[in-house]
């Protein structure tokens, strides 16, 4: 397993400077990690904690979102996340190891527009704020790399702040594009920046959201749509993680190695790829190690850093869809012929929450939702109790979806609609319902196997006042 790396959210606002006291500052080459990508920096020891410009945060920040930028304007140092950074070459330097005269400007400083307590220094002319600052105020997780000839830290937006150094949260995602109970299903239909996009014919297809000017994108696809940054990434044919503008003018292939022979996955398809900011989550079945195994992991959208979250052999266990929730990743595996709906937070700190014949975990609000496989009924529970399962209604389905209090559910190969107390049932589509993806106020439905070459896909609205059917 790769090490965890991390980045940093630039948040910041003003720093006031304050009456300059002499410090004493130790210089020392240190290594800081950036969504895995290494950089050999200057770092200060001052009082025993590790300080880094801000100029050469601003650089490693440069290509990266959010990056921020920095000025200093009649003994003012102002950091914005609206403007993006230049670097002049000049950032970066790994310094002569020694003996440096510092000075302390400032205790408080501005973030979006709020004070708060942060010691900035001024050091040959550069300001430098304490890697537990800017965890702290930033709200990053961070983990300190000791080392006698050098110190070094790794930062990340995908993981919270904590006072103990190594002690990681990962913080709850802000949801952008799908989700992976829609990519469970192949991620076949996304709303985003007001246009409805589907995959028809294995092609990616813009719609606007009354359901008028249809534009078909010259892209191939497969599955696993989402919005992330104004684009719409995808998984592609040929093994790749591919992205286009919402105009669909504008095709790059990503960095995200979510499989490939760097991590020893050669010819193993995610079956679902879901984007939160930094971090990509994907579930996929592979062969390590001469035995099958399913497997959830997260990665640095960056793609130089993945981490296991949790491996089965899939001979006998299947991972079902799963969700986040705070420090917690939720979601079912199938032992044989029994499963369990697991909580998993740490590497190491597996929780069943409950037994019995379950699948399909997705949350809605503060409760989770899951299927009976032996009964196809379905459930609820508050979010990570273990008890309070109550049953929904006594309609079996397929697969179903909630939105408000509306439940979309597929039963066989029609697809209907109910209101959350069991009344108000209608059908939406009779027939011909492979697989279905909310996006929007949109049902998107596939009348097979998406992935299947030339599959086409047709609309309904969830109310079921309008339908759409691509040709």
């Amino acid at each position: 397993m790769k090490r965890i790396a991390l980045i940093i959210i630039a948040t910041c606002g003003i720093i006031s400077l304050a009456k300059a006291q002499p410090v004493e500052a130790n210089s020392k080459p240190a290594l800081v990690f950036v969504n895995g990508v290494q950089h050999h920096v200057e770092a200060f020891i001052i009082n025993g904690k590790t300080h880094y410009k801000i100029q050469d945060m601003a650089a490693v920040f440069a290509n990266l979102l959010p990056s921020f930028s920095y000025r200093v304007n009649g003994g003012t140092v102002s950091v914005s996340t609206k403007k993006p950074y230049s670097p002049d070459g000049t950032q970066l330097a790994i310094g002569k190891p020694g003996k440096r005269t510092t000075k302390l400007l400032a205790s408080k400083m501005e973030v979006d527009e709020r004070q708060v307590n942060a010691i900035v220094y001024e050091i040959d002319g550069s300001f430098c704020l304490s890697e537990d600052d800017f965890a702290r105020i930033l709200n990053v997780g961070r983990k300190s790399l000791p080392n006698k000839q050098y110190t070094g830290v790794e930062f990340a937006t995908n993981f919270g702040y904590s006072p103990s150094v190594g002690d990681l949260k990962i913080k709850e995602p802000v949801n952008v594009g799908n989700i992976s109970f829609n990519l469970g299903h192949w991620g076949i239909g996304l709303e985003y920046k007001g246009y409805i996009f589907v995959i028809h014919k294995n092609k990616i297809v813009r719609i606007n959201s009354d359901g008028t000017g249809i534009k078909e994108f010259n892209v191939k696809a497969a599955h696993s749509l989402n919005g992330y940054k104004d684009r719409i990434y995808f998984y592609a044919y040929g093994f790749q993680i591919l992205s286009v503008n919402i105009n669909g003018d504008d095709l790059r292939q990503e960095t995200c190695p979510l499989y490939g022979i760097n991590l020893g996955l050669i010819n193993q398809e995610p079956q679902s790829i879901t984007y939160f900011g930094d971090m990509a989550m994907v579930k996929y079945n592979n062969k390590l190690n001469d035995q099958w195994t399913e497997e959830i992991r997260w990665f640095a959208t960056s793609g130089r850093t993945e981490q296991v979250v949790y491996r089965i052999n899939s001979a006998k266990r299947v991972i079902g869809d799963f969700f986040l929730d705070k420090n917690y990743v939720y979601f079912s595996v199938n032992w044989v012929n029994r499963k369990d709906l697991n909580s998993i937070g740490k590497l190491s700190d597996k929780e069943s929450l409950v037994e019995g014949n379950f699948s399909q975990a997705f949350k809605i609000g503060n409760r989770m939702y899951f299927k009976g496989t032996k009964d196809n009924l379905m459930y609820e529970m508050p979010l990570g109790s273990k008890s309070g399962v109550t049953k929904i209604s006594d309609v079996t389905v397929n697969r179903f979806y909630i939105k408000d209090d509306i439940i979309i559910y597929q039963k066989q190969e029609g697809l209907h609609a109910m209101k959350l107390n069991g009344t108000g049932k209608k059908t939406l589509v009779p027939n011909g319902v492979k697989n279905f993806n909310v996006a929007g106020d949109w049902i998107v439905y596939s009348e097979r196997g998406n992935t299947e070459f030339g599959a086409k896909v047709g609309l309904v609205k969830m109310d079921g006042s309008k339908s759409l059917k691509l040709q």
